[in-house]
This record gives structure tokens, sequence and C-alpha cells, in this order.
């Protein structure tokens, strides 16, 4: 493909791209269906400043707050108009003592607007001198919000408006990018330290790290160089390989037994999943239960090991044991990482290093491997399509047959009968084969036969259990958030706002809950720490994992991290153009998930929704663009045992946080 078709087509689909972003934000903006909230000039979204409740509540409450505001004017007004935003109903009574009048105004889904619909009320006249202004906002599942604007009187919503409860009284309200009132008093409560706190407790152990590293690396490149060291020969790829086996075998044997068995999203009704198995002998309908939307591969696999270890064990060892095949899993990412590494950059030692250590110790993945749930075994299954992928983008090799792309096929079935979160790869999917076919200048039927053999094997290995949703629910993919479920629950904080989507640096200070600020926190901390307490609220002293190290984490992680980011960046260089392919692939994919985990944050506005490990099956491309950008430091010999030394104090401190001790 020549150079000027090439440049078009990428034209064509970045344009593409962003035509859908931009149509996709949009639709935030303007659809109903997304708690958007944006402010405008002089007026900002307010809301009560009660506390910020970190569990889920399985109904959707009725909530009503009053909002207070007394003005002035230095004349008489006539034919004012005050402009409301409610999210979502509200009542507006004008000089009134209270709420037990008659509203001048109020405003109801019956009328036929939309609750995003901006209400312009026309106000009697007005004489000089103060007047007061009270709304009433009522919502259900999300806190009652209001703007306010009106430039004739000078009245906007702000911080200066006082509002009331049916639990408080009247305070300040709080501006909607505002961070929760409580979350320092529960930090202090729980006993989490801050990370400049945590770093001066560990900072001593990661210099001894970081100090051996450098020297072993500087030593390790003048051997390279002939020139005569102490160190006897270079670690190998495959050498860091084994080591990293090792170690997640030591760290599986410690901790199976050592995690609460409560540590985990939604521990108990996985556990619940697998139970119906065994007593229903029959999948579950997604209206079954909190997780039975779930696709049931993991549960079936746990099942018999379940029950036959029930007649020998307690309920609490029984919920350990099975945490056997996320520690498998999570173990079995490091052999495809290194497969990976191995196929994109044969003929580079240290890139292959930087791949196995950035991919293989990422924290999402030892924190996710040690509590039970189908997020591993997705991802792990994920991880064999990617490495498919990677080896039909090859820049050299013959054309494979169709034997191949029913293995490719079955792998990507197996992963969506785990979980659905696969089904994001579809397009890459379908877009290497054909590459595949296209650089080999293959016949259309060639393609036809590659096509049909990976789709239809895939829709064989798990067809029939979305063909059942889709029959007996009205859906396919069905989400824990769907409401042919019949569940009603709701979580803070209830509604989107830019500053949630732009905003970062909570996760650099305390990780521990980051997703309560803001997206990028949420995904930063869950990337390089465990953000969220793998789903519970434990104090420092009831976690099971290291909590200096664990506070640590985004700061140690700044250098993989930017290795990350060049990668992005500097994929593209010309010492890189024979992995360009698979290289593209792995930013591709990685976008994708990401994109995806975006706009599910925006459209169920809780901050649980910010986690990375919904790409968790990604490993090997953030390996892969890791050890991309990489390359600036590997060949200068100070800049790489600089790279180095902070990679394997990063691995360290990653390894350490989540090692049990206690």
């Amino acid at each position: 493909m020549g150079f000027t078709k090439r440049a078009v087509l990428t034209f064509l689909a970045v344009s593409g791209l962003i035509g859908l972003a931009g149509f996709r934000v949009w639709q935030w903006t303007t659809d109903p269906r997304f708690c958007m909230l944006t402010h405008e000039s002089e007026a900002r979204w307010i809301r009560a400043g009660q506390p910020f409740p970190l569990q889920s509540t399985f109904e959707k409450d009725r909530r009503a707050t009053h909002f207070l505001h007394e003005f002035s004017l230095s004349g008489p007004a006539s034919g004012s108009v005050i402009r409301i935003h409610a999210f979502r109903q509200f009542q507006l009574w004008l000089d009134s003592p209270d709420s037990r009048a008659d509203p001048l105004f109020e405003h109801t889904r019956t009328e036929g607007r939309s609750w995003n619909a901006p209400v312009d009320v026309r106000l009697p006249d007005l004489s000089s001198g103060p007047h007061r202004i009270l709304i009433s906002v009522t919502n259900e599942g999300a806190p009652p919000c209001l703007m306010v604007s009106s430039p004739e009187m000078g009245v906007f919503t702000g911080r200066h408006w006082k509002a009331t409860g049916s639990l408080w009284g009247w305070a300040d309200a709080a501006d909607l990018d505002d961070p929760p009132v409580n979350m320092q008093d529960w930090f202090d409560e729980k006993g989490y330290p801050t990370t400049f706190v945590s770093m001066r407790r560990v900072w001593p152990w990661l210099a001894i790290v970081f100090g051996l590293s450098f020297a072993w690396t500087e030593a390790s490149f003048r051997r390279a160089n002939s020139v005569r060291s102490w160190v006897p020969d270079r670690l190998s790829a495959s050498g860091v390989r084994w080591i990293l086996v090792g170690a997640w075998w030591l760290l599986a044997t410690t901790n199976i037994g050592s995690v609460p068995t409560r540590m985990g999203f939604n521990w108990r009704h996985h556990l619940e999943y697998v139970e119906y198995l065994i007593e229903n002998h029959r999948i579950p309908l997604a209206s079954d239960g909190w997780q039975m939307f779930q696709s049931p591969l993991q549960y079936l696999l746990a099942a018999p090991l379940y029950r036959f270890a029930s007649h020998h064990l307690s309920p609490d060892e029984c919920a350990k044991l099975l945490r056997v095949f996320p520690l498998l899993c999570g173990m079995a990412q490091i052999e495809i990482i290194f497969r990976s590494a191995r196929l994109v950059f044969p003929t580079d030692d240290d890139r292959q290093v930087v791949a196995l250590l950035v991919g293989g110790l990422m924290p999402m993945n030892l924190c996710m491997s040690q509590v039970f749930c189908n997020e591993p075994l997705a991802a792990f299954l994920t991880a064999v399509v990617v490495l498919h992928c990677l080896s039909l983008l090859r820049s050299t090799g013959e054309l494979q047959g169709v034997p191949l792309f029913g293995r490719l096929g079955l792998v990507w079935g197996l992963a969506l009968l785990a979980k659905v979160t696969p089904i994001l790869l579809a397009p890459l999917i379908v877009l290497t084969i054909v590459c595949h076919g296209v650089q080999r200048n293959s016949a259309l039927l060639w393609h036809v036969h590659s096509l049909g053999a990976t789709l239809g094997t895939c829709l064989v290995v798990c067809g029939w259990y979305y063909g059942r949703n889709w029959v007996l629910m009205g859906s396919p993919f069905i989400g824990g958030a769907d409401p042919s479920r019949g569940i009603v629950w709701s979580q803070e904080p209830g509604y989107r706002t830019w500053h949630q989507l732009t905003s970062f640096g909570r996760a650099m200070v305390q990780p521990v809950y980051a997703g309560a600020i803001g997206f990028w926190d949420g995904i930063y901390a869950s990337m390089w720490s465990d953000g969220q307490l793998s789903g519970t609220s434990f104090s420092a002293r009831q976690i099971p994992w290291n909590v200096d190290f664990l506070q640590v984490g985004p700061w140690t992680a700044v250098i993989p991290m930017g290795c990350l980011v060049l990668g992005f960046i500097m994929g593209w260089r010309r010492d890189l153009q024979s992995a360009r392919g698979q290289i593209c692939f792995a930013v591709a994919a990685i976008g994708i998930y990401f994109a995806a985990i975006l706009d599910q944050f925006v459209s169920i506005p809780i901050f649980g929704v910010a986690k990375s490990s919904y790409a968790l099956g990604l490993l090997p491309c953030f390996g892969l663009i890791a050890a991309a950008g990489a390359g600036v430091f590997l060949r200068h010999r100070l800049l790489r045992a600089l790279l180095f030394g902070g990679l394997f104090t990063w691995a360290f401190a990653a390894y350490s946080a989540f090692f049990c001790v206690k």
C-alpha cells in the first residue's frame, strides 16, 4: 500500500473517530438519559454539603433539598426572569417564610419537559429592598442539584447560597466540583496516610533497591560491551519471566489463605452465583440476583470444586479455595506477556524485560487476581486473543490457514463466555484478519473463509448464552444497571460534571477512593494501586495489603507510566518500523477499552465505575507500549541504568504492597 493511500485511509479513520467522539459528547450534554451537569459562566450547579456515602443503596430513595438565597434590589423590578436548571423536579417560592405556602411555580416531569431543559420563570413585580428565593428540589436515587441565573437581578447560584435537607440544618451549599466533605475525616478515621507520609516511612527500602538495581544495570552494560565487571552475565528476558513466575507462586501460596474472604468486589454475590448453579442446575437469568448478569464460564468451572470442597471444608475455606482460579490466571498472564514481547521485539532483550516487568507486575493484576471473580479468567483469555492477533500482524510469515482462525474464534468465544468486555475487540480482530490477508495479497475468498471461521466459531462457543439473553431478557448484553433486571440501586455521586472528566491529582496524594473525585484519578489509582480497596471499606489495620507500599504506588509508578506515555507518542519511530502494526494494535486496543470505560463512567454516574481493571486483558498491550517508549533510554548507558533502577524500584514496591505479612 502506497504512502498516499495509507495517509488518506489514516485521515478518514481519524476523522471518523473524531466525528463519533463528538457525536457521543453531544449526546452526553443533551440527552436526558445522561446526568451531565454543565456549569454556566456565572451560575454554578450546587448541592447540599452532606457526607459522601461509599456504599451502594439498593433502592432509589426519594431525596429533597431546600435551597435559599437572600438578595436585595436597589430599585423596583418588573417582569424579571429567573432561569432554573434542576436535577430533577423543583418548586419555587418567592418572599415566602417557608415551604408550607403554595409555591409560585412548580416543575414536574409530567409537564412534558426533559429534566435537563432549563425553565424560565417570570417573576411578579418586585419592590426595592430585601427578597428571598426558596427552591425545593427533589430527585430519586441521586442528590438534588440546582443551578439558577438571573442577570437582571444579579442572582446566580454558588457557595453563598444556603441548603438544607431532612437530616441536617441550613449550611452553605456545596459546588458540585468540591471534593466530598467527609473524605478527609474518613481517611483519618480509617488510618490511611497520605502518599507523602508513607514515602517518608519506606523511602530507605526504595533507595536501597534503586541503588542495587542501578549498580547492577550499569555493570551489566559494561559486561555487554566487553569491559571487566563483577556481574557474571546479563539477565535475560527468559530469566526475568521465570523470576516473575516464581514470585507469583510465592505470593499465591502465601496469600491464598491470608487474604480475608470479604476482599473483592461483590465477593458474596459471586459466590451466590456458584451456589445457584449447584442448587438449581441451570445458569441464572440476569434478574435472579445481583451478579447473575455475568457471563457463566468462571462460575461453571468453580462449581464442581466448590461442591466437592464443601463436604470437607468450612464455607470460609471453600470461598478462599476458589481463589486458585484467578491466581493461576494472573500468573499465566506473565507467559502471554513474554510471548508477546518476544514476538514484537525478537532481538531486543531489554525491551522484552521492560514489557515483562510492566505487564507482569501491574498492581491491578496483583490485586484482582487474589479475589474470586470472573475478571482474571476473562483477562487471561483476552490476552490469548491479543497474542493471536499480534502473531497475525507480523511483517513476515506465511498466509495463515483457516484452522488458526478457528482457534482464534474459540478463544475469543471463551473470553466472551467469561465476561462481555472482550466484545470490544471485535473491530480490531476483523481489521487484523483483513490486514494479514492484504499484506500477503490473498484472494477475497480467503478473507471470507477466515472471517467466517473466526466469527462462526466464536458464535458457536458463546452465541447460545447471549441468544438466550436476547430471547428471555430482550437484549443479548445485560449490564448491572440494566432496568430489565428489575434490580433498583444507586451510588454516589449520581451525576457527572466536566471537572470529573478532566481533573487529576488526588490519586497522587490519597489514592484510596480517588475515583470519588474524578475519572482520571480513579483510573490511575486503580492501575497503580488498589484505588478502591478491592470493594471494601476496611481500615488500614484491617486491610491485608501493606499500606505504606500501597500508598506510594502512584509515585513509584511514574517511571512505567512515563514509558507508556512515550510509547503512545513515539511508537512510530523508524527503529520500530517492523513492529509498527503490532504497536498500532496495542494502542488501538487500549484506546477502545478506555473510551468504553469513559463512556460507562458518564452513562452510569457512580464513583465505582472508574476502574482500570476492566482493561486487565490488555496487559500484553501495556507491556509492549511501555517497551516501545523505553527505547529512548535503552541506547544510553546512564539513562538505561536510571530506567531499570526506577522500574525495579517500582516493581519491588508493587509486589511488596500485595504480599501479605500481617
